[in-house]
């Protein structure tokens, strides 16, 4: 994994998460639309996209994206049973 796609070091990514904390979900969603416009592949974007996101199939969307990417992500795997 390179350092831009970390979601610890990477800086968008990480702010994107702290939103998600601080429950500003729609301005982190903003964000990291963005961020997968420049970074389609990117992993860990698509599986925070999931928990910034209200409606559930978007959600579904985001995680199946994620798992597109890394079929093996347990943790997207495990978010998507929990939500379906």
């Amino acid at each position: 994994m390179t350092r831009d796609m970390n979601p610890t070091t990477n800086p968008t990514l990480k702010h994107a998460t702290d939103l998600i904390r601080a429950g500003k979900k729609h301005q982190a969603s903003v964000m990291l639309a963005k961020f997968i416009q420049d970074h389609p592949a990117s992993e860990h974007a698509w599986h925070i996209l999931s928990y910034a996101l209200d409606d559930q199939e978007q959600q579904i969307y985001a995680l199946h994206r994620t798992l597109e990417i890394n079929p093996k992500n347990k943790f997207a795997r495990q978010r998507l049973a929990k939500i379906t």
